[in-house]
């Protein structure tokens, strides 16, 4: 049997994805990065092994056997084999390196960079100048190229200017620091970009709710307006971090959408020029404020919020490492359902049921979501087991499979159930109420929840939830007895309220019964 150190490179190999044997195969094969020919026994070994031979026979595959299916000519000899394994070893391992260094990386243009940074410095302290001359205009047009630039891509243009600069000085080239202005443009470039994405990574963390912050960008180390920085916030990087600035900043009640078209679209124009990471944040940015929008009332926007929440899925952007984060699963449901998408989002549950992550328990997502699925395209059977069979453990769901099965009961008019569900919701509120931190009563009970659970329900929580429960009884009486007045009143009554959960579902319940009355006086 073939030993483990024998083993050793099989083994690596099929830890690889297929995108990434490929890439192994095409490694094996090129001159340049082995030293071997293109036609090789290292490459038609890992060839076979990867092509055509199941990947747990190729684990435990005797050597000899192994040797004769893939050199049948060829004469076995337990050293030329072990010798080839080794070789394959040391190869599989380079490349495995190569692929970690350069991953998420432009592999052949971020190895031109490094060497040519290293070589420029390298003929500066040489003091060959022509040569330094020569090769720094073989740099430029990466210099000038600039797309999908990162942090590390800035800071490389600005230590290439660097050199230059140190080259000017020394030789007395001019006599004023207008040498340095090139160096210190690139240096101002490098911090801009790093340091708005940064700023912007973190903002872009908070989902929905408001940032409760006045004129932030006065806040910022830097007056985006000012005339001196104009040069970069013309560029394409530029401006989009600065409309994105827009964005986060808060917005007077009853004021008009900001201009997001123009933001998206370029967005679309320059996806191509800009790095994943800050094309996600720029993204999600987006996605937040049309959120927030769409929550306190401004309907027409659910229908761009969709559109980019799907592109955003189609595209892979919506994933970290293959997972998506619960409130960005929560946030493209919703938004599915309320636009009445359903296909989209039933293939869209299908697709992420064992992807998410930023919570201990993924199942209470999926199945409340999975639930209230069924809900809205009226399988009211089907919604009855994930709502009324799971014992939830995360809180959020807990909350909202309770109202969520008040919904249920009335939508299929089982009025005992209804009832006793509300009352049972109400005692739940009550035994669950979050002590305050800076009521006397509360610290140590606080202090105590703290260690013990996590199960207590925040007022901001707990408002929205009674108000939704006092108002679907209401609608529910008067659904007995329905009287156009009184169901205008309690309309107008449950838009005024700040904070109350499902608004727009009790609504549509009292639209429906306008409709209704409508109806009968034609």
């Amino acid at each position: 049997m073939a030993n483990r150190g024998n083993r050793a490179a099989i083994q690596l190999a099929l830890l690889l994805d297929k995108e990434e044997q490929e890439r192994l195969l095409h490694f094996l094969s090129a001159t340049y990065c082995t030293g071997l020919p293109a036609q090789n026994d290292c490459y038609d070994l890992m060839h076979y092994v990867l092509r055509e031979m199941p990947s747990e026979e190729a684990e435990e595959i005797d050597a000899e056997e192994l040797f004769a299916k893939v050199f049948p000519r060829k004469t076995y000899t337990k050293r030329y084999f072990d010798d080839l394994m080794a070789l394959l070893y040391s190869l599989v391992k380079k490349f495995i390196h190569f692929e970690i260094t350069m991953l998420g990386m432009d592999k052949k243009e971020q190895a031109q960079k490094d060497f040519g940074l290293s070589l420029l410095r390298f003929l500066n302290l040489k003091k060959s100048e022509k040569k330094f001359w020569t090769f720094q205009k073989s740099l430029s047009h990466l210099q000038q190229k600039q797309t999908g630039w990162e942090g590390k891509d800035y800071h490389w243009n600005y230590l290439v200017d660097q050199e230059l600069t140190l080259l000017l000085s020394l030789n007395n080239t001019k006599k004023d620091d207008l040498n340095l202005l090139k160096s210190i443009r690139a240096l101002e470039e490098y911090f801009l970009v790093e340091y708005m994405v940064q700023i912007y990574t973190l903002y872009a963390q908070n989902q929905v709710t408001s940032l409760g912050l006045e004129h932030w960008r006065k806040k910022l180390i830097f007056d985006p307006n000012a005339e001196n920085l104009r040069w970069f916030f013309s560029k394409p990087i530029g401006r989009l971090l600065l409309f994105a600035l827009e964005f986060l900043e808060e917005e007077a009640p009853g004021s008009p959408a900001k201009d997001f078209e123009a933001y998206d679209q370029l967005l679309l124009k320059e996806e191509t020029n800009l790095p994943p990471v800050v094309l996600k944040n720029l993204e999600t940015i987006c996605c937040n404020y049309l959120t927030k929008r769409y929550v306190q009332g401004d309907a027409q926007l659910l229908e761009p919020l969709l559109r980019i929440f799907k592109r955003r899925e189609s595209r892979g952007r919506i994933y970290w490492e293959g997972k998506i984060l619960i409130s960005e699963f929560q946030n493209c449901v919703t938004v599915g359902l309320r636009a009445k998408d359903y296909v989209w989002v039933k293939k869209f549950l299908d697709d992420n049921k064992y992807k998410i992550v930023g919570t201990e328990h993924p199942e209470d997502c999926y199945e409340y979501n999975l639930a209230n699925y069924y809900f809205h395209i009226k399988e009211y059977d089907m919604a009855h087991g994930p709502l009324f069979q799971i014992n939830y453990e995360e809180m959020q769901y807990k909350i909202s499979a309770k109202l969520l099965q008040i919904m249920l009961l009335y939508e299929t008019n089982e009025e005992d159930y209804f009832y006793s569900c509300i009352n049972a919701a109400r005692v739940f509120f009550s035994r669950e109420k979050k002590k305050e931190k800076n009521s006397p009563s509360g610290k140590d009970q606080v202090a105590e929840d703290d260690k013990t659970q996590k199960g207590n329900v925040p007022e901001h929580k707990r408002k929205p939830s009674l108000n939704f429960l006092n108002k679907v009884e209401a609608i529910a009486e008067l659904r007995l007895m329905p009287d156009r007045r009184d169901i205008e009143a309690l309309m107008q009554e449950i838009r005024g309220i700040d904070t109350i959960a499902e608004r727009i579902w009790l609504l549509e319940k009292l639209q429906e019964m306008l409709d209704k009355l409508n109806k009968k006086k034609e």
